[in-house]
């Protein structure tokens, strides 16, 4: 039998993909995006908790946050992500 020793953060980094897939599937199988993961840890509350104490929000998922919000992730809003699609789908492209 193997036993297998985490960090406290490599296990909470882990657990953050693992909820971040979950919650992708239920919703859509479809690719995982920058977009999405922003946006699932703004639902926990990682942008409205300055102090990083309330929310439910591990310190390794702070950092994907820090990192997420630098890139035009940052700047995209659900509805303007649902009209590129829209206008998108027009061109009938095959998904990746």
């Amino acid at each position: 039998m193997f036993q297998i020793y985490l960090s406290v953060s490599l296990f909470h980094e882990l657990l953050l993909m693992f909820n971040v897939l979950l919650h992708s599937l239920e919703e859509n199988a479809g690719a995982l995006t920058n977009f999405k993961v922003l946006d699932f840890l703004r639902a926990k509350g990682a942008s409205k908790d300055p102090s990083r104490v309330l929310a439910k929000v591990a310190m390794s998922e702070y950092k994907v946050y820090d990192y997420l919000v630098k890139t035009p992730a940052g700047s995209q809003t659900r509805e303007s992500v649902k009209e590129y699609f829209t206008v998108i789908k027009q061109h009938d492209l095959s998904e990746a």
